[in-house]
């Protein structure tokens, strides 16, 4: 595969070069590849097939990945809710992923972007950017601090592994933030040429996911209407980081359940055949926040979002009843979860809680490179998706 190239001129090295220049880190373990465009999962097909065989499971590689009109959402409305969360990559058609833009890329990639979603809300080229005419230096100090209290803003990579995809190249031109009209409640905004061409935000304090999808949907269709997206039957939407295939989206709900927190064990395996992630939650300032969960729907590949939101606010719904029975009725932890579990889930080959692939990392450590090339290109199974407390 080292002789080959996508017509973008993108070779296989420039795919594993972030695994080969780090080593990675001892505990946080992610993918040491990207794809520069999206030919290169055709091109490289042999290495990003047994690639993603490995994290999603053998059966993903016979999926078939449809594009149809979204349905309406069936879903639960869990209580104890603290937050929800939604969020969701796209790529431009026709254009190099954020690996291998050039200059004139990100400001194509931005100015199709911005001019089909600025009658929505408003856009904030980051500070120095030059790109947008509008703002021809960017967004103002005031602007930048506004963005950063509010927790909308992007900063410059420092991770070695992020910089050696290309992702940090000519920082900050054509690189900006939207901040789109959403409902009562919740927040809506977008980043645009951050890790992916479009990565699309929206949180909740009252926990109605449901609607964070609908008004999603409508924001993709308007701009997927104008500009199209990078997709296949075979893979679904595509993305630089190759464990966000499929759907590219991860929804999640914080939930407050301080009792079954305490009950580490009981909790990890009831999400072992849920399939679900659930992590601890941060503060601002980086300390945990006691009592309360995040999770997550694990699958990202041959499902549905409308699918993906009802399932994950059963999940919720069921952890939320666990939660109420260990306070109202005194039972033990286990007990409340044997009684709110009315079926059982068989996990995703590949990807139980103790042995999985980091889903929201784009720092791809590399430190599994060497055995992926030389072992018929296959990754060693990581730690992932524990609850920590």
């Amino acid at each position: 595969m080292r002789s080959l190239k996508t017509s973008g001129g993108v070779g296989f090295a420039k795919c594993i070069k972030t695994g080969i220049d780090n080593r990675g880190h001892p505990m946080i373990k992610a993918v040491g590849a990207v794809a520069a465009d999206a030919e290169c999962y055709d091109t490289f097909q042999p290495f990003f097939d047994q690639l993603l065989a490995h994290c999603h499971g053998e059966e993903v590689l016979s999926m078939q990945h449809g594009f149809c009109p979204a349905r309406s959402v069936s879903a639960l409305e869990p209580v104890d809710v603290v937050s929800c969360h939604l969020r969701i990559s796209r790529n431009l058609k026709d254009m190099p992923f954020v690996p291998h833009m050039q200059r004139a890329d990100r400001t194509e990639v931005e100015q199709r972007i911005v001019s089909t979603l600025l009658g929505h809300g408003a856009y904030y080229p980051l500070a120095g950017s030059t790109s947008f005419k509008a703002k021809p230096y960017g967004m103002d100090a005031s602007e930048e601090k506004m963005l950063l209290d509010d927790g909308l803003l992007f900063r410059e990579p420092d991770s070695p592994a992020v910089l050696s995809t290309g992702g940090g190249r000519h920082w900050p031109e054509g690189r900006g933030v939207l901040l789109l009209q959403g409902s009562e409640g919740g927040n809506v905004w977008a980043w645009v040429n951050e890790e992916e061409h479009f990565k699309l935000h929206i949180d909740r304090k009252d926990g109605k996911l449901k609607q964070s999808l609908t008004e999603a949907m409508a924001v993709l269709k308007l701009l997927e209407s104008t500009v199209g997206f990078a997709k296949t039957q075979r893979l679904g939407y595509l993305t630089s980081c190759p464990m966000n295939l499929g759907i590219a989206m991860v929804a999640s709900y914080v939930l407050r359940v301080p009792n079954l927190m305490l009950a580490k064990k009981e909790l990890v395996d009831w999400c072992k055949t849920r399939d679900v992630i659930a992590r601890g939650v941060l503060d601002p300032q980086g300390l945990r926040v006691e009592g309360v969960l995040e999770i997550s729907h694990r699958q990202k590949m041959g499902i549905r979002a409308e699918d993906m939101v009802a399932e994950l606010s059963q999940e919720a719904s069921l952890l939320c009843r666990a939660e109420a029975l260990v306070v109202q009725e005194g039972l033990p932890v286990q007990e409340a979860l044997d009684l709110v579990k009315p079926r059982e889930l068989t996990p995703i080959l590949g990807m139980e809680d103790e042995d999985a692939i980091a889903m929201d990392a784009w720092a791809f450590s590399g430190d599994q490179m060497g055995m992926l090339i030389s072992n018929a290109m296959i990754l060693e199974e990581v730690e992932a998706a524990k609850v920590k407390l």
